[in-house]
């Protein structure tokens, strides 16, 4: 089975919480070895918002805000 797994920035993120991060990925790598096809798409948070800020305030067009946001919320394993 494909399962794709999102998980808001701000739960892991806002404050960065490494405790709940391994959680996340213990349970990723255990429906892998379960042989389903994983994948995760963690959100950007405050961190992500604060960047498309950045990127508001240097001029940068609204592409480049979405350019910035999906750089922050993608992880691969």
């Amino acid at each position: 089975m494909k399962l794709v797994i999102r998980v808001g920035g701000s739960v892991v993120a806002s404050p960065f919480n490494p405790e709940l991060i391994n959680a996340y990925v213990d349970l990723l790598l255990s429906l892998k070895r379960q042989g389903h096809v994983v994948g995760a798409v963690i959100g950007g948070g405050s961190l992500s918002r604060e960047l498309i800020n950045t990127a508001r305030a240097m001029g940068l067009n609204a592409t480049a805000h979405y350019e910035v946001a999906i750089s922050v919320s993608w992880v691969r394993a």
